[in-house]
């Protein structure tokens, strides 16, 4: 087989980074909106962010191992998904975000 830029290939590896980039951030809005409420929030915070983690970086070893081409589209289909989905779940307006409880 040939060892060159297969397009499919490139195709699938953007919609591997889309979809590990729905994984991260949809978890990361979803502990967002959840863990406020719970006991133990920074543990609850730290466990998910270890799971997201581990799963994103798996996706990507993923990927590598159909080139360093197919690394660069996934994480560009990450960053990508990251992009819309800011835009898509971004603050609402009259939303207050990243003051952390402080007053202005």
């Amino acid at each position: 087989m040939q060892q060159g830029l297969d397009l499919n290939t490139l195709f699938v590896a953007t919609m591997w980074g889309a979809f590990l980039g729905v994984l991260y951030f949809g978890g990361l809005w979803m502990s967002l909106r959840t863990t406020p409420g719970r006991s133990h929030p920074r543990r609850s915070y730290f466990l998910q962010y270890l799971l997201r983690l581990a799963v994103a970086l798996a996706g990507f070893w993923l990927a590598m191992q159909h080139g360093p081409a197919a690394l660069v589209c996934s994480v560009i289909g990450f960053i990508a998904m990251r992009v819309l989905m800011v835009r898509h779940l971004g603050l609402r307006p009259g939303e207050r975000g990243g003051q952390h409880g402080h007053q202005s």
